[in-house]
């Protein structure tokens, strides 16, 4: 995948030479909650954030996309293979990952030093059924992105995941990520006040918490 966007990039550049070109790089927040935990924690942290991003460091920027706080100890604690030990840990968490969107600004922060490239949230959101806590989720990255802003990082855009619910790779439909959200079984599509919510932070470009 490395090579092919190096020769992609390069291709790009003799049609386009003035476009930006970036990649949407998959992060995460891994923290070991105990001695066994560090370990395979780090790993995953050098795996995702250090290894796999140096295939893809000729760019223009860094799109960055973060979801989840994942715990280790020694084992990953997430709801989908170990439903309900995050809430037994007292650590805040959506239908699928722990909850830390303080995350989303350490990533961006790190790949800001290290690669001094700008930057944009190409995915984040939140995996829930509830309108309101989507809202809740909303006000607390995109309060993280004006503080971002205000430090001097060049956080060029954000793009919240997702508009419609998706089909989620192999677990399916049941898992809901969409300001609006879909009926599977007539394939209706309703509005939720999340919906409404962003469309208002848009148009004013601003945020109340």
């Amino acid at each position: 995948m490395g090579h092919a966007h190096n020769v992609v990039v390069e291709l790009l550049k003799v049609q386009y030479p003035k476009a930006p070109v970036g990649i949407s790089f998959n992060t995460g927040w891994f923290e070991g909650l105990n001695f066994f935990g560090r370990l395979p924690a780090r790993f995953m942290d050098w795996w995702f954030h250090v290894k796999a991003a140096r295939h893809f460091e000729k760019v223009d920027f860094w799109g960055l996309s973060y979801y989840a706080y994942v715990p280790f100890d020694p084992l990953p604690v997430t709801e989908i293979d170990r439903p309900g030990r995050l809430k037994e840990l007292g650590l805040p968490h959506d239908q699928m990952w722990g909850y830390r969107p303080e995350g989303l600004a350490r990533i961006i922060r790190r790949f800001w030093k290290k690669y001094q490239k700008p930057i944009v949230v190409t995915e984040n959101g939140i995996c829930t059924s509830d309108p309101q806590v989507r809202i809740g989720a909303l006000k607390d990255y995109l309060s993280l992105c004006h503080e971002l802003i205000e430090e001097g990082v060049p956080l060029k855009a954000y793009i919240f995941w997702s508009t419609f619910d998706n089909f989620e790779w192999n677990l399916g439909n049941t898992y809901r990520f969409g300001l609006i959200t879909i009926d599977w079984q007539t394939m209706d599509r309703m509005n939720t006040p999340a919906a409404d919510f962003y469309a208002k932070v848009c148009a004013e470009n601003a945020i109340t918490v």
